[in-house]
């Protein structure tokens, strides 16, 4: 009974450290962007390997500000808009600062047309190596054009995990130490 009371945590241990380690966060890679000095920038997240060599699937773009009149004259301004509806295949190189997509056979290399919130759509070729302007459809269905070359620069982050997943580690760990010397110990007298 006692041996497998031993044993039941020692499982438990070794269940708690791999918990922790698939905690750990995956490969993730954010790059900032901007348009032009007066404001339209933001961020946007790379994942998993795309199907193209080199390239990364882009997981996530956000608009922290865009800001710019229409061709009705309008002026618009939205603060962290959330990109929706990516092309499946939208990836981007981090060696060449190249954007590709896959659409119906064909291949692109921008990231494609995609939404923000507030009905403002974006066009792809403004994601695109050596883009020039941000366009597309403002909240008011007017086109509008930002000039500004796209510029990007990585945002370096530290993979240092959460203290939640430290703390999991350390006792997953530890535990497997202590049950490890006391079967050495254990066996060393009988």
């Amino acid at each position: 009974m006692r041996y497998l009371c031993k044993s039941a945590m020692a499982g438990a241990a070794f269940l708690v450290t791999c918990l922790a380690l698939s905690g750990l966060p995956a490969k993730a890679e954010v790059f900032v962007f901007n348009f032009s000095s007066f404001g339209d920038f933001g961020s946007f997240t790379t994942g998993a390997a795309a199907a193209d060599p080199g390239y990364e699937l882009i997981t996530g773009l956000t608009f922290d500000l865009l800001s710019g009149t229409d061709d009705g004259g309008n002026h618009f301004s939205l603060p962290n808009a959330a990109a929706l509806g990516f092309q499946p295949g939208a990836a981007f190189n981090p060696t060449t600062g190249a954007f590709i997509n896959h659409f119906l056979g064909f291949t692109f290399n921008d990231i494609g047309d995609f939404d923000l919130r507030d009905n403002v759509g974006i066009v792809g070729a403004s994601f695109a190596a050596g883009s020039v302007e941000l366009s597309g459809v403002s909240p008011f269905g007017f086109n509008f054009y930002i000039s500004g070359a796209l510029k990007i620069t990585p945002f370096e982050q530290s993979p240092v995990p959460e203290p939640q997943t430290w703390v999991m580690l350390l006792l997953g760990f530890g535990s497997l130490a202590y049950f490890a010397h006391r079967r050495t110990r254990k066996s060393t007298f009988a």
